[in-house]
């Protein structure tokens, strides 16, 4: 987990790779999915981290973090979306 580290800002290179991959996954289902699965996997990070007694995040906290994370994503998803568009083959 790269959130609240000293290498927090590779996440601004990482979640729109991430909103991309969802985009070929999901499709336009990804504008809601990627960030639902952005959100259950930190907070199992979370739980997992106090369960080991490691330091963990509030609630609120991880809230923030992955509505910070749902903008890059959004992004990716937003690009990706717009390429297949662009690209994509007429009948």
């Amino acid at each position: 987990s790269l959130t609240a580290s000293n290498e927090m800002f590779y996440n601004s290179l990482i979640m729109p790779i991430v909103g991309a991959l969802g985009y070929v996954i999901f499709r336009w289902r990804s504008v809601y999915l990627v960030p639902l699965l952005l959100f259950v996997m930190q907070c199992l990070i979370n739980f997992l981290g106090l369960a080991r007694g490691m330091e963990y995040m509030p609630f609120v906290a991880i809230l923030m973090w992955v509505g910070i994370y749902t903008i890059f994503v959004e992004l990716g998803v937003l690009v990706a979306g717009l390429l297949h568009f662009a690209f994509k083959k007429d009948k």
